[in-house]
Parts: C-alpha cells; structure tokens; sequence
C-alpha cells in the first residue's frame, strides 16, 4: 500500500492491513525491519564475542604464565 510517508499516512495503512490480515503479524514499514535487522547484527557480534572468553581465559590464564 503506497503512503505519501506522512505518519497518519503510515498509520492509517497499517491499520488497514492489520483489520484486512488479523492472522498475520502485525504491519511493519522498511524503516521496522532495518532496525530489526540491526538489533539481530547487534546480538551476533555480542554472541562471538562471549564465545571468545574461554579461549582468552585459556591464553591468559596464571597456568599458562612464566616466570624464569
């Protein structure tokens, strides 16, 4: 559905949508599913990074520090 982009515009589609698909999710704009996507990209990064603490732990452990 085509909107001039103004916000009432915006609204009154997705209000239109969701009576028309009450079964469905509800109606999301481009703008919704960019930051959608930046929220996941965000949780990946954050997912490798905790998956690198062991190795960390294991390289920078007391065991494995010399002392000659």
């Amino acid at each position: 559905m085509a909107t001039n982009g103004s916000t009432s515009a915006i609204e009154q589609a997705r209000t239109v949508l969701d009576q028309a698909y009450p079964f469905l999710q509800a109606p999301k704009t481009l703008g919704d599913k960019s930051s959608v996507a930046q929220i996941e990209g965000i949780v990946a990064a954050l997912a490798i990074l905790v998956g690198t603490f062991p190795l960390l732990a294991r390289i920078t452990g007391p065991e494995v520090a010399r002392n000659e």
